[in-house]
């Protein structure tokens, strides 16, 4: 007896099949279809990065604005001009020119020392070795110093004198290169009728004013630096 079957049924049958391997495409290919439409869109956000991003400035350091005139140099109190030393021979662990700007706008620095010394001076040698020895504190309490040697004939011979003298910070000149006039410092009016040496002036960066100005060693200068500093 030969086997029957019923052509209905089997053509129903692959119909069944068919449709079922028709779904399961379709579903594969949904599936696939999503996972590309993810690659895509992941790949797109790593070129384009992430907008929100984008619009995020970056921040500024708020601007520096030297302060304002009249500016002299005649007594404690004087708002001190935009003085640049550009010959100035800088000491070894400066990184930037003799630049009165410079150090306002430099949130770290807090009183600048203008130091007047002579190379004949025989009190001036004591003084400078006094500053010399106190390089850390001049660092701590954020204090620069610029050496002023009169009679030097060069900034460079300024710059000898200064390190005989042991010291290795801060800039030395001879004023002829002052951006204000040659010998502003020198011959300034806060000295009086003549210049006493070794003669020290104390500007608060702060408001760029001269905070205190005196002849040989009376002024405390590690008080003052450490006072300056103080918030």
């Amino acid at each position: 007896m030969r086997a029957s079957f019923s052509p209905s049924w089997n053509f129903h049958g692959m119909q069944l099949r068919l449709l079922l391997v028709l779904c399961l495409g379709l579903a594969a290919c949904d599936e696939l279809n999503v996972t590309f439409e993810d690659a895509s869109t992941d790949a797109l956000s790593d070129v384009t990065g992430d907008p929100a991003e984008d619009t995020q400035e970056e921040e500024l350091p708020p601007p520096c604005d030297y302060p304002s005139g009249p500016y002299a140099f005649n007594a404690v109190g004087d708002t001190v001009a935009r003085m640049v030393w550009p010959d100035a021979e800088r000491g070894l662990d400066e990184t930037t020119g003799a630049d009165l700007e410079a150090f306002y706008c430099d949130p770290d620095v807090h009183s600048v020392f203008i130091q007047l010394v002579t190379i004949d001076c025989p009190l001036c040698p004591t003084r400078m070795r006094d500053i010399g020895a106190l390089s850390g504190h001049w660092e701590d309490f954020g204090a620069k110093w610029i050496f002023v040697v009169a009679d030097a004939p060069s900034a460079a011979a300024a710059d000898t004198y200064t390190k005989d003298q042991y010291v290795t910070f801060g800039w030395s000149t001879n004023d002829e290169d002052n951006s204000e006039g040659s010998n502003t410092i020198v011959a300034a009016p806060i000295h009086g009728s003549t210049v006493a040496v070794p003669w020290t002036g104390v500007i608060r960066t702060s408001d760029m004013q001269i905070f205190d100005a005196a002849s040989g060693s009376s002024l405390d200068i590690e008080a003052i630096a450490r006072e300056l500093a103080s918030p």
